[in-house]
């Protein structure tokens, strides 16, 4: 855990050593795990690093990994099928820790600096919860659902089917 702790203190060396088709991308475009492929591969570093730490319980972190990674991937699906058809590519926020989701999926943030009169869309990006927000049904899927719906609704997108309820 020490070592992970230490890697993740710099997210250049994150992106390069567990996120390789992104591994291009300036350590200052945001947050890492906001791009739900990238997620998946920080589920695979926190599984290997307990099995390491607790071989005894291997089968059980690597089955917990493989759900939740499938989690992720139906995401990763409803993310792209949810922005495929929009009237724009381009939404104002609030702040912009999203670089690594925007790439992904093709679209683009402006941040707005003028707090007095924003209209800016709030993206919640886990790190922003209360602790009193932060309950057993707002994980990061659900949180990354409620972005979805925002998105959609900011950048004018036909909504094609609901997300898949059974990932929540």
């Amino acid at each position: 855990a020490k070592h992970y702790a230490e890697t993740m203190r710099g997210s250049g060396a994150l992106v390069k050593k567990f996120s390789p088709e992104v591994s291009d991308y300036p350590a200052n475009e945001g947050y890492l795990w906001l791009d739900p492929i990238s997620a998946q591969h920080i589920v695979d570093i926190i599984r290997d690093i307990f099995i390491n730490h607790d071989p005894e319980n291997k089968s059980a972190y690597e089955e917990n990994a493989a759900l939740y990674n499938e989690k992720l991937e139906t995401l990763n699906r409803d993310i792209f099928q949810g922005l495929a058809e929009c009237k724009t590519r381009t939404a104002r926020v609030l702040e912009n820790n999203f670089g690594y989701f925007e790439k992904r999926y093709g679209i683009s943030f402006l941040a707005e600096e003028d707090e007095k009169e924003n209209k800016s869309l709030a993206l919640y990006s886990l790190v922003s919860l209360t602790p009193k927000q932060k309950t057993r049904d707002q994980d990061y899927v659900s949180i990354m659902r409620k972005n979805l719906s925002l998105l959609q609704k900011e950048l004018g997108c036909v909504e094609l089917s609901p997300p898949n309820a059974s990932t929540k």
